[in-house]
């Protein structure tokens, strides 16, 4: 359906036209149950909502008296609080009680009840009541005065209640009103409420508009964006029933402002993307910290192998040869056999050097501390460096614990040696409040950690990290360019 945008402001509406049949449609589409009693008890006025909520038809309704609808048990706390309302200086009240519904089923209520007073006398002439049965978004408490037609209790819903027809604004009430910026519903009356919904909602918003006065639906939910008086954006809620007034269709509108639910939406949504790319990021940082891994792996396989080819696999070719020459001629060759087992002397030690690296015997036959001593003898005492021990020899830990000392240790004492350049070494391990200390102190050149990273040539420091992490601990390095590296290990 195509629409002239300056249709919404070409009909010539009558004011005056807000009679009872308005009033009367707020009164029986509202959703909220709504009945009115006179000052005897009796009910005068009942909506479709009471109807339904309770089995009564309307003429049931008519006449009858609220204590045949009110449980034994909360009989005198109904009673009390009626005649409390109808006091002068009593205007409203609330209570939660049993209400019997026409098959006798008891309906646990929360009751709202307000004063009608007549506007020129100030005499209580009935009381307005208001059932909530246990829905979590109902239209509140609103303002009627003495007849249902200019007051239901309207002026104090926080739902905002409108009345349309033909796009001109018949009533609104003062949440309206307060929601676009007015100071009272009557400077809203006769004007068209699509003026102040937002541009580029705006046509649909008068399609929708169109579609349910035709007929075409019955009742609309949406969302849209509107204008204050000031100008400013703010998100609404809108509920359209189409009712029929004075023989011409209408809309019934209720709207609440949801901006603070939809800033609470897009920061959720922020929230989830942020968290989202996090987990992205992490991905792929376990990716590349597993293919490092990978990588470590491979290179330490290639250095076993390469120290098994050329040390124990040339001593004991070398021996071979040497006891194959004995054996073919002992008298040409009388000195061959003892080379040749010395050969294999030296095989048999260098074998059992590349198997105290991957798992050395001395860790497990007398801890770690004795192991610690004996590689700092062999690694870096033999490369010239001065090394400097405290260690506690009575840690009482895993044995899982002391491997991945040891293994911190290793790669500790290998950085040392390819990059540090330096010529002392101080070592401590200590037991502290059941914590173990591991502390690695060089006096060598540093680094800067944070180019070492960049670089991704950190595989080393990687591996001790996740050492570290696994036995729920942490490691601190602290060093710069010149100024030496000391690597900590703090273990619960």
């Amino acid at each position: 359906m195509y629409i002239k945008e300056e249709s919404i402001y070409e009909y010539n509406y009558n004011i005056n036209e807000t009679d009872e049949n308005v009033f009367r449609n707020i009164f029986e589409n509202n959703p909220q149950a709504i009945a009115v009693i006179n000052p005897y008890g009796y009910f005068i006025e009942t909506n479709h909502k009471w109807q339904q909520l309770f089995g009564y038809s309307r003429n049931e309704l008519n006449g009858l008296h609220i204590i045949e609808m009110i449980h034994t048990d909360d009989y005198h706390v109904l009673i009390k609080t009626i005649r409390l309302l109808f006091k002068k200086n009593f205007n409203s009240g609330r209570f939660e009680v049993f209400l019997l519904k026409k098959n006798g089923t008891k309906l646990w209520v929360d009751i709202s009840a307000v004063i009608i007073k007549d506007y020129m006398t100030e005499t209580i002439n009935s009381i307005a009541l208001y059932v909530d049965s246990g829905n979590k978004n109902p239209v509140e408490k609103t303002h009627r005065s003495s007849e249902i037609k200019s007051h239901i209790l309207l002026e104090e819903s926080p739902i905002g209640i409108v009345v349309y027809r033909k796009r001109r604004l018949l009533f609104a009430n003062m949440a309206y009103a307060k929601i676009f910026g007015f100071d009272k519903p009557e400077d809203m009356i006769g004007m068209t409420g699509f003026k102040l919904v937002a541009e580029n909602e705006r046509k649909l918003v008068i399609k929708r508009n169109i579609s349910l006065e035709e007929g075409s639906i019955d009742t609309d939910i949406y969302e849209t964006v509107c204008h204050k008086k000031n100008g400013t954006d703010f998100n609404v809620s809108v509920n359209t029933v189409r009712i029929i007034l004075g023989e011409e269709p209408s809309t019934l509108g209720f709207l609440q402002d949801i901006t603070d639910r939809k800033q609470i939406e897009e920061d959720l949504k922020r929230s989830y993307d942020v968290l989202e790319e996090r987990v992205l990021e992490r991905t792929k940082e376990i990716i590349n910290l597993n293919q490092l891994m990978i990588n470590s792996q491979e290179q330490e396989r290639q250095r076993i192998a390469k120290d098994l080819h050329d040390g124990v696999g040339q001593s004991i070719l070398a021996a071979k040869v040497n006891i194959s020459l004995f054996k073919n001629d002992s008298v040409l060759y009388p000195d061959r056999l003892e080379r040749g087992l010395l050969l294999l002397d030296q095989s048999v030690k260098e074998l059992r050097e590349i198997c105290s690296d991957l798992f050395p015997s001395v860790l497990d036959e007398f801890g770690l501390a004795s192991a610690i001593r004996l590689y700092a003898k062999y690694s870096l005492g033999s490369s010239g460096i001065s090394v400097e021990l405290d260690l506690c020899n009575d840690l009482k830990t895993k044995k899982e614990t002391e491997i991945n000392l040891y293994r911190i240790v290793q790669e500790s004492f290998s950085n040392i040696l390819k990059h540090s350049g330096a010529d002392r070494v101080k070592i401590t391990l200590e037991n502290q409040n059941d914590r173990v200390k591991l502390s690695i102190e060089d006096n060598g050149i540093g680094f800067n950690p944070y180019q070492i990273i960049k670089s991704r040539n950190h595989c080393g420091l990687i591996s001790m990290k996740q050492r570290a992490e696994g036995l729920g601990g942490i490691i601190l390095i602290d060093t710069s360019v010149n100024k030496g590296t000391t690597l900590k290990v703090i273990l619960p």
